[in-house]
């Protein structure tokens, strides 16, 4: 008698063929990521060799978008198998985040593809649900939550799904990687989505030809302005839980989580752009390095915030909601004396200062 398939058995077979769909993609991309590495290693030596007072920013987004981009396909084929756990993807999370967060400053530089699409868009759209997603997963980790595995499978397998739509994409669009390498040059592109933190509310964006160390200090004194703004509504604020509505916890939440997310943006700028972004010279390594203690600072209070959302969200360890909640307000208590000891404002104050003078 033939076996009659179950809902089980055709489950399981479903999930094999798309196992064998992602094997066979995996394996189409690394040859294209090797090549295209390969091209790319290639014009990125040949920028490097250019002096910063005359690399313009077209070709710097043209050496790295394209390389970064090369480099978050590799580590999605490496880190992202059906085994995977939270505490094993934080580093390739980082990667994908390199990459937005270069789209994000050469936004200006690439053009649109059409009247009706935008493949930046696209491309950052995936680079933005990924970094989401993968973060959720991360988070079980991150947060020190207690999960089931049915979380730990329903997330990872978020996670999987996100990869086969981003493939999916890939496909689609065989004429990326040439699009990545050919920005604008005396021209300049706005687009939708664009990142508050990055181009979006300064009104002249730098065209393909504009130098790249005038263009990104121009970022940065913006992105110091935007951090002042949030971090004078952080130190307004006297707690983050106690004594307030759900609703007013979550506007405190975003003051300090987007004042955590602007710096993440500038020290990440510290590490890829060197000296073509920050001067090297003792007040600045001074200030740069206290951005990073300060994301760091917010980053674990972060962590322990979002610990608390999932346990209420669940409705479940009262006890670690409450534990968690005197946590969070603590380090927010800490994390306020800390910015006047160090006298924070002040050498956001001084970094810009001596960006505007040296642009």
């Amino acid at each position: 008698m033939p076996l009659v398939p179950t809902e089980g058995t055709s489950l399981l077979a479903a999930s094999r063929v798309q196992k064998e769909q992602r094997s066979r993609k995996q394996r189409q991309l690394a040859i294209f990521v090797a090549i295209g590495l390969f091209l790319l290693t290639a014009l990125i030596y040949f920028v490097t060799k250019i002096p910063s007072n005359r690399l313009t920013f077209g070709a710097l987004g043209a050496s790295m978008v394209g390389s970064s981009h090369a480099r978050s396909l590799e580590t999605i084929q490496e880190v992202f198998t059906d085994t995977v756990l939270p505490g094993e993807v934080a580093q390739a999370r980082k990667v994908l985040l390199q990459t937005r967060d270069l789209l994000d400053t050469f936004s200006p530089v690439f053009p649109r593809t059409n009247k009706h699409n935008d493949l930046w868009v696209d491309l950052r759209l995936q680079y933005k649900r990924g970094y989401e997603i993968v973060g959720e997963f991360l988070d079980l980790n991150h947060a020190h939550i207690d999960y089931t595995q049915a979380t730990c499978d329903a997330r990872r397998k978020e996670v999987l799904d996100w990869i086969d739509d981003f493939y999916t994409f890939l496909d689609a669009h065989p004429e990326l990687d040439s699009y990545l390498q050919q920005p604008l040059e005396h021209a300049t592109q706005r687009h939708a989505k664009e990142s508050k933190f990055f181009w979006k509310d300064i009104r002249d964006a730098p065209f393909g030809d504009s130098a790249a160390k005038h263009s990104l200090h121009r970022l940065g004194v913006h992105q110091l302005k935007v951090a002042r703004g949030y971090l004078h509504a952080t130190l307004t604020r006297v707690s983050v839980l106690a004594n307030h509505t759900l609703d007013e916890t979550l506007v405190i939440h975003e003051a300090f989580h987007n004042l955590r997310k602007t710096l993440r943006a500038l020290c990440d700028e510290y590490e890829l752009f060197d000296d073509t972004m920050f001067n090297r010279n003792e007040p600045t390594e001074t200030a740069v390095h206290m951005l990073m203690d300060a994301r760091k600072l917010l980053g674990d209070m972060n962590d322990d915030f979002t610990a608390y959302l999932f346990y209420v969200e669940h409705d479940t360890f009262p006890k670690k909601q409450k534990e968690l909640s005197l946590k969070v307000d603590q380090a927010f208590t800490d994390f306020q004396k800390w910015t006047q000891a160090v006298d924070m404002q002040g050498q956001m104050e001084a970094l810009m200062h001596d960006m505007k003078r040296t642009s």
